[in-house]
């Protein structure tokens, strides 16, 4: 990986493996005979270039994708570095990256291939969470011919990659734990998704204290949805949900018109769409999780 001209606000020059062990960032290429995409670890968590994912999921443009993610599901690199070197003033490009490239989290690329339409987007998921994701995880990238001669000439990256094995059997370890405490809720996933019904915020309510023994109710569950932002607060248009969660999917809107003496006036119905229910119920029952029935 070739850095150009990255200097600190001081005069100290740092040589590329200075700056990789100081930012703890590793970006690559991972291909096969079908995809290519740029990415790795950085800060320890692994991200994606975000221009070559919406080419090769059908996206107009890398816009569009972005629009449909969350704001901590995408990040700007120059972001990440300073996090981690606050010094750094200039970074011309990261091996033909952008300092500026948006990069995808590993939730903003399932989200960004969920809403891909392109026949190929299921093929690529599975190269993705089979090689590409397991790969960064236990050694921060692929074990390529150049990584190899690395590992073996220098003994910092043998501690490194012991140090990122060791970090990954805690990781799996922990979400063999959670997946164990989670499967009252994974069976309430499943129910959902095998009905196509939306319904009230109150009937979902209802819904996750009956399936996982939290007490919620509706008038808190409206709470936090607007605390949220999911619905809006105040206005004529109080606990109508924000149009970009209409847009995912996640609710429905229905519209009902008055004729009154002072006019006509518009009543609004919210109901949560069976993706909805599953995407937020995890959330919900986390936040209620210390309110058992």
């Amino acid at each position: 990986m070739n850095f150009l001209a990255w200097r600190r606000n001081s005069t100290e020059d740092l040589n590329e493996s200075q700056i990789l062990k100081e930012a703890q960032m590793n970006l690559e290429i991972f291909k096969n005979s079908k995809f290519e995409i740029r990415g790795g670890l950085i800060n320890g968590e692994p991200y994606f270039v975000a221009n070559d994912i919406s080419s090769l999921l059908g996206y107009a443009n890398t816009y569009a994708m972005l629009e449909r993610l969350d704001d901590d599901e995408k990040t700007n690199l120059k972001d990440l570095l300073k996090s981690r070197m606050p010094e750094i003033s200039d970074l011309p490009r990261i091996d033909g990256v952008r300092y500026d490239a948006v990069l995808l989290s590993e939730s903003g690329l399932y989200n960004a291939i969920l809403w891909s339409e392109k026949p190929q987007a299921k093929e690529f998921r599975r190269w993705v969470t089979g090689e590409v994701l397991p790969a960064i995880r236990k050694h921060g990238g692929y074990l390529t011919p150049a990584k190899i001669e690395e590992v073996l000439s220098d003994p910092d990256t043998i501690i490194a990659l012991a140090q990122n094995l060791k970090t990954e059997r805690a990781k799996r370890k922990q979400l063999e734990a959670e997946k164990a405490a989670n499967a009252g809720y994974v069976s309430f996933a499943k129910s959902v998704e095998a009905s196509v019904d939306s319904i009230l915020i109150g009937n979902y309510a209802k819904l996750l204290s009956d399936s996982e023994g939290v007490s919620i109710g509706q008038n808190r569950l409206f709470d936090f949805l607007r605390a949220s932002g999911y619905l809006i607060s105040g206005g004529a248009r109080h606990n109508v949900p924000m149009q970009r969660y209409v847009d995912r999917g996640y609710f429905e809107v229905t519209t009902q018109t008055f004729a009154g003496p002072a006019g006509t006036h518009q009543k609004f119905t919210t109901k949560i769409t069976g993706k909805g229910q599953i995407a937020l119920a995890g959330k919900i029952v986390e936040y209620f999780k210390g309110e058992r029935i």
